[in-house]
């Protein structure tokens, strides 16, 4: 059986079995796979332990059950057989930056530091998914601006208009001026906050290319782009299971990380090895703003 398979299957056991009695032993005998192979390949295609994959979807579950429950701190805690209400406040605080009561006041389902359960058809994506560190230069781009959501994302149809106004500018003056990389960036705002940041929070993208000197678009806007520290990822995949590795980056990553999310636009790049929105084989460059280590 391919690993991918064997993971897949383990986090669907997972899934089914949070609320119970559950160890990296059980999950590994649940597959059919000695420990030490299965914890490898684990860590290997998921960017974590067993035990730390489990610990998240656990605290993930409790914190859905605080917004949509009306279940009391204790009862969700011993449920998801955490050994006290004292031991789930600290490792939730420790995700989450807020209590558990505070969290239910706030009545959010927040993104980043949320491990959502993991699409066993997506098993395989995060392989080898760790960032550099690089300094960004700043940049004058040229495009569109509209706002979206995780919930609702409307960057296909930008990203069709955007090249149809490209490629009508260069009939017109003739060259292949506007033929480099393309950006899409995401703009920083108050409801974007680690404590904050949901599905249906509202952002400013902006999408387009490095300006070249001297040329304007007609409809276009200028954006520019100050630049700055960023850890830096490579998404392989198509841009429907681009979301997938957002989680997990949101989910996994910063958490563990030991970085901050500074407060400066995070941004996509699509560059020589993108290969069209649908096609798996393509590589989107995916940068997040950070503040230094903790």
């Amino acid at each position: 059986m391919d690993y991918r398979e064997v993971i897949g299957e383990a986090v669907v056991f997972i899934e089914n079995n949070l609320h119970d009695p559950l160890n990296a032993v059980m999950v590994s005998e649940a597959v059919s796979y000695s420990y030490y192979h299965f914890h490898r390949h684990f860590l290997y295609a998921m960017g974590e332990t067993v035990g730390s994959y489990i610990r998240g979807r656990r605290l993930t579950q409790a914190a859905y059950e605080l917004v949509h429950s009306d279940r009391s701190i204790l009862d969700i805690a011993v449920g998801l057989r955490f050994e006290s209400a004292e031991s789930f406040s600290r490792a939730f605080k420790k995700k989450y930056r807020l209590t558990p009561s505070a969290y239910r006041k706030q009545g959010v389902d927040v993104l980043i530091a949320s491990h959502p359960p993991l699409d066993p058809a997506d098993v395989g994506g995060l392989v080898g998914l760790s960032p550099d560190i690089v300094e960004v230069p700043s940049m004058r781009i040229l495009g569109l601006s509209y706002e979206m959501s995780v919930a609702d994302n409307q960057s296909i149809a930008m990203w069709d208009r955007l090249n149809s106004l490209l490629a009508s500018a260069e009939a017109d003056t003739g060259g292949d001026a506007f033929a480099g990389d393309r950006y899409s960036l995401y703009e920083s705002g108050a409801d974007c906050g680690r404590t904050t940041f949901q599905e249906g929070t509202a952002v400013r993208a902006f999408i387009g290319v490095e300006r070249p000197a001297g040329r304007a678009v007609e409809g276009l806007a200028e954006k520019r782009f100050a630049g700055g520290r960023y850890a830096k990822f490579i998404h392989r995949g198509s841009v429907e299971s681009l979301l997938s590795t957002y989680r997990y980056l949101w989910g996994v990553w910063f958490p563990q990380s030991g970085y901050d999310l500074a407060d400066r636009d995070d941004f996509e790049r699509y560059g020589s090895r993108f290969r069209g929105p649908h096609d798996p084989a393509s590589e989107i460059e995916i940068y997040f703003p950070v503040s230094s280590s903790r």
